[in-house]
């Protein structure tokens, strides 16, 4: 299930920078030398497990989750690393083990494609703005473009989003989050009240 998870999350990431106009290679993956990640079976005691294994490294975290029991270690000898890995497997509180990695950060690049000296201020990118087609992606599939060409741009009208962050899919309480606030443009709400049932108008 966490291991579902978290693929999901890196192809999440992945897409979203993709899609966001990303140009660079993807993210480069190195592994960490001597480091692995210890999943362990659910009736296990990370403690216990940590005591077993403690004389050949060090704990770097301890992950004790209703979901996912472990700890990330870092072993003192790299030219053995793979012995004890071995080692440590085989034992029966074991579930699985994972190379730590270390993966590059996307490095965006913000480009100005307008034409040279061009700026917001000028005549035909203002009437864009304010009065011209709206061609950006999410209003078009949210018809909020319809509602710009009607005169409807928002301007002057407040909305408050009142949202606990409880996402039913991935099984949390309403007790363990938090209430926020924030203040958006009435532009943006048509396409957040498809997604979100907490949207107050």
């Amino acid at each position: 299930m966490v291991r579902i998870y978290l693929v999901a999350s890196l192809l999440a990431a992945a897409a979203s920078s993709l899609a966001a106009g990303q140009r660079s290679k993807v993210a480069k993956s190195v592994r960490v030398p001597g480091a692995y990640i210890f999943e362990l079976e659910n009736d296990q005691d990370v403690s216990a497990f940590e005591q077993t294994i403690t004389d050949d490294g060090e704990t770097r975290m301890k992950l004790e989750f209703e979901l996912f029991k472990g700890l990330s270690f870092q072993l003192h000898n790299i030219k053995t690393a793979k012995e004890k890995v071995a080692k440590f497997a085989a034992m029966p509180a074991v579930k699985a083990v994972h190379p730590v990695m270390l993966y590059d950060m996307p490095n965006p690049k913000v480009e100005w494609i307008a034409p040279k000296g061009s700026t917001f201020e000028q005549p035909g990118l203002a009437s864009r703005a304010e009065g011209g087609p709206d061609t950006f992606s999410p209003h078009v599939m949210t018809q909020v473009d319809k509602l710009r060409v009607k005169g409807i741009i928002g301007k002057e009208i407040k909305v408050a989003v009142i949202d606990s962050g409880v996402m039913p899919i991935r099984g949390l309480s309403a007790e363990s989050s938090e209430l926020t606030c924030v203040s958006i443009a009435f532009s943006d709400v048509l396409a957040l009240s498809v997604k979100s049932p907490s949207l107050v108008l």
